[in-house]
């Protein structure tokens, strides 16, 4: 314990020694018995409480969290609100631990510039240019596989043409098949 000094409290010269405050850590004068811990009641409160400082992962504001509630994070990443959440845990964000895997690595390979210009080229049956009406179809029925030798734009109609099931004797649309490539011709010039 070091040196007392006199200080004046409520008017009355008191005995007492320099501390620093457990919880801000400023300094203050108290009394020698009993000696204080905290400068203030609110030092004094903010001490008791069972909140923990973590640093949001995707904005890097601090703020406080009750320690029970640390303990609900599976990654211990943490975030200062939902939408700081769902920004990092989205596509665009940061935080790739979080994301679900069902949301893939995010690359779209069907964007590329080289489909861009098939898209622009058109239908490869008809012609039509519209790009709304334009569907990028997988030749091997594989939406995973983007080469550039897998893929044709068709337009809506084709496109239904390239999922047809032959039962019985007749063609049925199913979305779960593909037409085979040698009667494509003669269904396309059927529809003409």
């Amino acid at each position: 314990m070091s040196f007392f000094e006199w200080f004046l409290e409520a008017g009355v010269n008191r005995k007492g020694v320099r501390v620093n405050c457990d919880s801000c850590g400023c300094s203050f004068m108290s009394r020698l018995k009993p000696l204080r811990q905290f400068c203030s009641r609110k030092c004094a409160s903010h001490s008791r409480r069972k909140k923990i400082l973590l640093k949001c992962a995707q904005c890097g504001v601090f703020f406080e969290r009750a320690k029970s509630r640390t303990n609900c994070s599976k990654h211990k990443i943490y975030f200062c609100s939902r939408s700081c959440k769902d920004a990092g845990q989205s596509l665009s964000g940061d935080c790739h631990a979080i994301r679900p895997k069902h949301y893939g690595m995010g690359v779209l390979g069907i964007k590329s510039p080289s489909v861009t210009n098939l898209v622009k080229a058109g239908c490869v049956n008809c012609g039509l240019t519209t790009p709304f009406l334009l569907f990028v179809h997988h030749i091997d029925g594989n939406r995973k596989n983007n080469k550039i030798e897998n893929i044709e734009v068709v337009c809506a109609n084709h496109h239904a043409i390239r999922h047809l099931k032959k039962i019985d004797s007749s063609w049925i649309f199913s979305t779960s098949s593909l037409t085979p490539r040698k009667f494509l011709d003669y269904l396309c010039g059927a529809l003409v």
